[in-house]
């Protein structure tokens, strides 16, 4: 694995999308998307109940990213600014 992308969170960007480093302003549009089953059945994660699971997801994956462990983007797409969802390992 090329450990460059833990020296400083990549922001990568396409004419729709922006994948960025996921954010605690993010926690309720993780939320939305986790807390449908039909989501976490492809997930290793339980189906959320509340926001707080979502910035609890987010501090988690912030810290394997810190331990390089791993690394999860926020995907937005950048017309509307909304919160697609997430995509890493």
């Amino acid at each position: 694995m090329n450990l460059a992308c833990f020296d400083k969170f990549p922001v990568i960007e396409t004419d729709r999308l922006q994948l960025r480093e996921l954010l605690g302003e993010d926690a309720e549009s993780v939320f939305g998307v986790f807390q449908n089953p039909e989501v976490t059945k492809f997930y290793d994660v339980k189906t959320m109940t509340e926001v707080a699971a979502g910035a609890a997801m987010i501090t988690r994956l912030g810290q394997r990213y810190a331990e390089r462990g791993g690394i999860r983007w926020a995907v937005i797409d950048r017309e509307y600014k909304f919160f697609v969802g997430t995509i890493g390992t």
